[in-house]
């Protein structure tokens, strides 16, 4: 695995002019508990960690979208299609959707579902939104490939699936961006995940 050196950024926060009513609402939808050598590089294998699975809904006024789409209604059994060293432990709580209907939000809002990246925890909430979802190429090849975690494929086979590129320019530190709306309010940018053609978004 290559060793990726980060550089903290340091430079005057660049321009952005988000108009009135962009906000923004975390909408966790349960945790589980994995072995720390799957979390993060320096992780035990016999050290557990507890990690929440949330949605982010920002809100724009010209279309709103989820970062992530958290557990959804079936989790139970999404993680159950995992190789028995990935299952964990782990709490459901309210789906995005459940939450966001309780708030009397009107979905047809949702432009679509950001996906940081194609792992279960993060795409399972799709089993119970109607809406496209947004990924860089990489992480869509990277997702068709997937042999240890297919609950992408099962989520997905009825969604329009929407492709970015990140063809904008340089932003905090990172070589290149995608700015959703074209005001800085929602911008993405590719950060390095592995194998080296995947890229993963913030």
């Amino acid at each position: 695995m290559p060793k990726i050196e980060a550089t903290p950024y340091t430079g005057p926060l660049p321009p952005a002019s988000p108009p009135a009513g962009t906000g923004l609402f975390q909408l966790p939808t349960g945790s589980y508990l994995t072995r720390a050598a799957l979390a993060f590089r320096g992780g035990r294998w016999v050290e557990h960690r507890d990690f929440a699975s949330t949605a982010v809904l920002v809100r724009h006024p010209d279309g709103d979208v989820l970062i992530d789409a958290g557990f959804g209604a079936d989790a139970a059994r999404h993680i159950r299609t995992l190789p028995a060293f990935r299952r964990s432990r782990h709490r459901l709580g309210d789906t995005a959707r459940q939450q966001l209907d309780a708030a009397g939000y009107d979905r047809r809002r949702l432009l679509g579902v950001v996906l940081t990246h194609s792992h279960w925890d993060h795409v399972s909430g799709l089993d119970s939104l109607d809406v496209p979802v947004w990924l860089a190429p990489g992480e869509r090849q990277y997702a068709g490939r997937a042999t240890d975690d297919r609950v992408f494929s099962l989520v997905t086979r009825h969604h329009t699936i929407r492709e970015y590129t990140f063809e904008g320019p340089a932003y905090l530190g990172f070589a290149s961006s995608y700015d959703v709306h074209g005001d800085g309010s929602v911008v993405i940018v590719p950060a390095a995940g592995t194998p080296p053609d995947r890229s993963w978004s913030s």
